[in-house]
C-alpha cells in the first residue's frame, strides 16, 4: 500500500527527462526540497545506481522512529520507481532500501534484484 502511495506521488509530480545522472539528481532534489523530505546523492556504478537519501523526516515519537522510517522508505521506493521508469528505466529493475545509517539517512539501490 505504501509503495502504491509513492507511485501515485510520482505520477502526480513527474520529472522531466534528464539526460545525465547529475540532472536527474538535481530534479529529484528540487522535488524533495519542495516536500521538505531531505536530499539525495546518486552514485552510478556497474552494479546499478545507489541513492543515499539524507534528511528524511523523522517521527517526533522516539519509540516509533524506526517503524516510521521503514514506512516512509516504502513510500520512497514507489516514488523513485515511478520516477526512474519515467526516465526509461526497465520494469525488471528493483528500487529497494539497501542500508540504514540512521532513521534519517538511508541508502537505496536501483539494480537487478538479487
Amino acid at each position: 500500500f505504501r509503495s502504491q502511495m509513492g507511485d501515485s506521488l510520482g505520477e502526480r509530480f513527474p520529472l522531466a527527462l534528464a539526460p545525465t545522472v547529475g540532472e536527474l539528481e538535481a530534479q529529484i532534489n528540487a522535488r524533495l526540497a519542495a516536500f521538505n523530505w531531505g536530499y539525495i546523492d546518486i552514485d552510478a556504478s556497474e552494479e546499478g545506481l545507489s541513492f543515499r537519501h539524507q534528511g528524511l523526516p523523522v517521527s517526533r515519537d522516539e519509540n516509533s522512529q524506526t517503524r516510521w522510517c521503514y514506512a516512509f522508505c516504502a513510500i520512497l521506493e514507489g516514488l523513485y520507481t515511478r520516477w526512474l521508469q519515467g526516465q526509461g528505466g526497465k520494469s525488471h529493475l528493483a528500487f529497494s532500501r539497501e542500508r540504514l545509517y540512521s532513521v534519517s539517512d538511508v541508502v537505496f539501490r536501483y539494480a537487478n534484484p538479487q
